[in-house]
């Protein structure tokens, strides 16, 4: 009888080892496979990538040790940025560098609203709820289109108010043509 049982409890353990080592198996399959079906690319891939140059800070600094004619460059900086594209539905993501970057510009954890103009703004979509370049209501980019950026940047506050400005990302599916000056 102590043989059946001693028998009967080794069974009962080496089921309970084949079961607690399935559950793992299918937590591994579910964390494995799952976020990859969750976080699936929904949006055009970019194919160019842009870092708007010289935040506003150090360009007021370089007007004002170069400026030798006796008017001193001040506060705030205007900053122009275009964008030009050459292809009909490009698609322009524009992540703001104040709140980090997104990790895919394409599928932004933190998309622009009217609450969250600081996130990832998606333009040429056709969806201006989360997001539409300046001047183009209709949100949809084709040859031809040409965006111009244009505002004041006070640069004792780049950190904390949200603004087209110096280190922003640029991202698009087409092929586009970025200038800066300030």
């Amino acid at each position: 009888m102590k043989t059946q049982t001693t028998f009967f409890n080794k069974s009962l353990k080496t089921e309970n080892n084949v079961s607690v080592f399935m559950r793992f198996l299918m937590l591994v399959f579910v964390l494995g496979i799952f976020p990859a079906v969750l976080f699936a690319q929904s949006n055009p891939v970019p194919v160019q990538f842009f870092y708007v140059p010289l935040p506003e800070d150090q360009i007021l600094q370089a007007l004002q040790t170069t400026n030798t004619n006796g008017s001193a460059s001040t506060n705030p900086v205007q900053t122009y940025i275009s964008i030009a594209a050459i292809a009909d539905n490009t698609v322009i993501y524009y992540d703001q560098w104040e709140n980090g970057f997104d990790p895919d510009v394409a599928n932004p954890m933190n998309l622009y609203s009217v609450g969250n103009p600081g996130g990832t703004q998606i333009w040429g979509d056709g969806n201006s709820a989360n997001g539409a370049p300046p001047g183009i209501p209709s949100d949809i980019i084709n040859s031809g289109t040409v965006i111009i950026l244009n505002n004041p940047v006070t640069t004792t506050s780049r950190q904390s108010v949200i603004d087209f400005d110096g280190s922003d990302k640029i991202a698009a599916t087409k092929t586009v043509s970025v200038a800066r000056s300030g």
